[in-house]
C-alpha cells in the first residue's frame, strides 16, 4: 500500500515537471518570435500571402528568413532570387489579417523632417524668383518634379492650354525649361543646380 502511495506521488511529481517545462518552453518561444507564438493562425495567412505575391513577381520560390511583431504589424524579411541567380534579401510589412501589404514604412520623425526640409527649400527658390515651366504630360517635366519634391507645384507654371501662349511669349522653346534672373535654362536640373544658382540648400 505504501509502495502504491509512493509511485502516485512519483507520477505526479513527473507530471508537474513536465508541465513546468513546457510551460517554460512556449513561453521562451513566444519571447524569440516576439511574440507571434500566440498569433499563429495569423502568421501563416501573412507570411502565406507574402509568399504567394512575391513568388508570381519573381516567379521563383520565396524563403521567409523571419516574422517580427512591429508596431501591430508583421515585419517579414525575405529572401528571393533573380533571374541573374543573385539573392536579395528585404523586409515586407504585412497586416495581421493578412490584407495590406507594404515593402515600407517611413518614420513618422524622419518624414516629417523631410517635409520641412523641402518646404524651406522651395519657399527658399520660390522668394528667389526660379519659376519652373513645363507640360504635365511631358515625362521629363514629370522627372523634374520628381526631383523638386512635394512642394515643388509652387513654383511651377503649366504651359498647357491657355498657359501655352505665356510660356512661348516668355520665349520656351522646350520643357521643362527654368526662368531665373530673366535668363532661360532648358533641359532637367539636379538639386544641386538649384543650389548652385541661388544659395538656397536643402537641410540634410
Amino acid at each position: 500500500m505504501v509502495r502504491v502511495q509512493k509511485s502516485r506521488f512519483g507520477a505526479r511529481f513527473y507530471i508537474a515537471v513536465a508541465a513546468v517545462m513546457i510551460s517554460i518552453a512556449v513561453c521562451v518561444i513566444y519571447i524569440f518570435s516576439g511574440g507571434i507564438a500566440w498569433n499563429a493562425g495569423g502568421e501563416n495567412a501573412a507570411t502565406q500571402n507574402i509568399r504567394d505575391v512575391y513568388k508570381l513577381l519573381t516567379d521563383r520560390d520565396v524563403e521567409i528568413l523571419s516574422v517580427n511583431e512591429e508596431s501591430g504589424i508583421y515585419k517579414v524579411s525575405i529572401k528571393t532570387v533573380d533571374a541573374n541567380g543573385t539573392s536579395n534579401v528585404q523586409d515586407v510589412f504585412i497586416t495581421k489579417d493578412g490584407k495590406l501589404v507594404t515593402d515600407r514604412f517611413l518614420r513618422i520623425e524622419d518624414y516629417r523632417a523631410s517635409l520641412l526640409s523641402n518646404k524651406n527649400f522651395i519657399d527658399c527658390l520660390s522668394a528667389k524668383g526660379m519659376l519652373v515651366l513645363g507640360q504635365n504630360f511631358d515625362n521629363y517635366t514629370i522627372m523634374q518634379m520628381q526631383v523638386l519634391g512635394d512642394f515643388g507645384y509652387r513654383i511651377y507654371f503649366d504651359c498647357v492650354g491657355g498657359n501655352l501662349q505665356t510660356c512661348q511669349n516668355l520665349g520656351i522653346k522646350k520643357v521643362p525649361s527654368m526662368l531665373y534672373n530673366q535668363t532661360i535654362y532648358e533641359g532637367l536640373k539636379p538639386v544641386q543646380w538649384f543650389e548652385d544658382m541661388t544659395g538656397c540648400r536643402v537641410q540634410k
